[in-house]
């Protein structure tokens, strides 16, 4: 009875740390969606779609090489820092060796990125531009969210992300009053990201008591080594989640580009939504896959796709009655923003169960190269299409090519779920 008595008790506080994370997180979701529907407006009246298109080309590369800074982290930190929460001299170990190694990478992307920005002429044609965008690099790759996920406390995440968002808009509608303002349009996002990583780095020392050390060089590479394969699934899963803007400055023009980073803003602002439940799960489903038999897991994880179904078609549901309120929003009258906007819709119920059979799911159960497999063929697919569709169709042949790969994922993932669930254990 005494033993009954402390398990529900434990039960009941992971209940609710969960719904206390989640509802950090649908706070910040919901924040970051009003501001985003904002700001995206007032910069595409006041740079207009074409100027648009060449800000968002910026920010979108910037936003992608995070992807390389990060190292797969934002998955196996997490999973790091939630097993060794209790324990905080190998917490403050793990987010120093990881900060390190983040900064390490940071350095060489910036000489990299800048000798692009200096030699490839799509890019040197507006290089302040460019250049400016650093800040976004920087401040996006110091701040250590995966350290506050695995420490399950999102309310520090929602600070900082709210943080980001409110500087910059105010600095945006500050600044920002013309076309020729572009620059100041990205020099905004830019501070508003490196204060946000200056202001985490300190409530992580502040409030959680980490011990400065520097990391002894096993440790390092052991961390490397161990993170190669969630850094290049992460690498392979943004080749086609967030790739096809960037495919698209460099094939088809600065209002194509525009057009689809509007599109696709929105989409995401709708999916973003689901995003709390995802990231308030992961953390604890670790803990709960540890507990468990591999198949009693999966059994599990496809018993929680259920309750995922209704409200993503719901979601969906909503976007399309809602398309021509967007349009007159954002003050875009060019139709293709209305066929660009109804092919993505699918990508929020595909991404939504990619994340959750995948990263959830795979990542959780130490299939990290399973994962990796389904990632590769999709940004394969992606890439491929999109080389193809896009020069000829511009932002509709991109979200055609996304659409595909969320799919061909999908189907990948579950298959490698089933696959492990009627293994014998």
């Amino acid at each position: 009875m005494y033993l009954r008595k402390i398990h529900n008790i434990i039960k009941e506080r992971t209940k609710t740390l969960v719904f206390k994370n989640f509802s950090a997180l649908m706070t910040l979701q919901l924040g970051n969606t009003v501001l985003a529907l904002i700001i995206m407006p007032y910069l595409i009246n006041t740079l207009g779609i074409s100027k648009y298109g060449l800000y968002s080309f910026a920010f979108a590369i910037s936003m992608y090489l995070v992807i390389v800074t990060d190292y797969g982290f934002g998955f196996t930190g997490v999973k790091l820092i939630s097993v060794n929460r209790n324990n905080l001299n190998k917490v403050s170990g793990i987010f120093h060796s990881i900060q390190i190694i983040k900064i390490i990478i940071l350095l060489i992307l910036l000489v990299i990125y800048s000798l692009a920005i200096l030699f490839i002429e799509t890019l040197s044609e507006n290089k302040e531009l460019f250049f400016l965008s650093f800040g976004i690099l920087i401040g996006q790759t110091i701040i250590p969210i995966w350290f506050f996920q695995g420490m399950e406390k999102m309310k520090y995440i929602t600070v900082i992300n709210l943080s980001i968002r409110l500087i910059s808009l105010i600095l945006i509608l500050v600044f920002v009053k013309q076309p020729e303002d572009i620059n100041l349009a990205i020099a905004s996002q830019a501070f508003g990201f490196l204060f946000a990583g200056v202001l985490s780095v300190f409530i992580a020392y502040a409030k959680f008591d980490l011990k400065p050390s520097f990391p002894k060089k096993t440790d390092v590479f052991h961390l490397i080594s161990s993170s190669k394969d969630m850094f290049f699934s992460s690498l392979s899963l943004s080749l086609y989640k967030n790739f096809n803007l960037i495919f698209l400055g460099f094939l088809s023009t600065n209002t194509e580009v525009g057009i689809y980073s509007a599109a696709e803003k929105i989409i995401k602002a709708a999916h973003s939504l689901t995003a709390p439940l995802s990231q308030a799960i992961y953390p604890n489903m670790s803990l709960k896959f540890s507990e468990l038999k591999t198949n009693e897991s999966v059994s599990k994880l496809l018993k929680l796709s259920k309750y995922y179904t209704v409200p993503l078609l719901g979601i969906i549901s909503l976007l399309l009655l809602f398309e021509d309120f967007f349009i007159r929003f954002l003050g875009i009258s060019d139709s293709g923003f209305s066929r660009v906007f109804i092919v993505l819709t699918p990508v929020i119920f595909l991404g939504s169960l990619n994340y959750l059979f995948g990263i959830i799911g795979l990542v959780n159960l130490n299939k990290e190269k399973n994962f990796n497999k389904a990632t590769l063929t999709g940004a394969a697919v992606n890439l491929t299409l999109c080389w193809l569709l896009s020069e000829n169709y511009g932002a509709t042949g991109s979200a055609i090519a996304l659409v595909i790969a969320e799919f061909t994922v999908l189907l990948l993932v579950i298959y490698f779920l089933f696959k492990i669930k009627n293994r014998k254990n």
